[in-house]
């Protein structure tokens, strides 16, 4: 007899999507999948990330073995890139990205035809 282990499904929801809470933490992702970057560099990228938002995300997505640390052999700099485990989110978060793009004009489009009131589309 085989035995099937009992999942929570909640638990596991909310652990799947727990490193989308993070604020800011898709922009670091989206900045990442572009290409290495240091801390400075996303720093740069991102003016608006204070240092301890960045500092927090970039553990916690360490730890989640999300992104790995590369060290440039010239100047000794770090770089954080993206892990083959990483890579696995770039498919969802492309979906994300497109399922707002898609809604967000066709919710444009309705909204500037007069004969639409806002309440047809909420």
């Amino acid at each position: 007899m085989i035995t099937i282990p009992m999942i929570d499904i909640n638990n596991l929801t909310n652990k799947s999507f727990d490193i989308f809470r993070n604020k800011y933490l898709i922009e670091i992702l989206i900045c990442l999948f572009k290409k290495p970057s240091g801390f400075n560099e996303i720093k740069k990228n991102y003016s608006y990330i204070n240092q301890q938002i960045l500092s927090k995300n970039i553990k916690l997505l360490l730890d989640r073995e999300i992104i790995e640390i590369l060290i440039d052999k010239n100047s000794k700099r770090k770089k954080f890139s993206i892990t083959k485990n990483g890579k696995k989110l770039k498919s969802p978060l492309k979906a994300i990205i497109n399922f707002e793009l898609f809604y967000s004009k066709n919710i444009q489009n309705k909204a500037e035809d007069p004969k639409n009131s806002l309440y047809d589309y909420y």
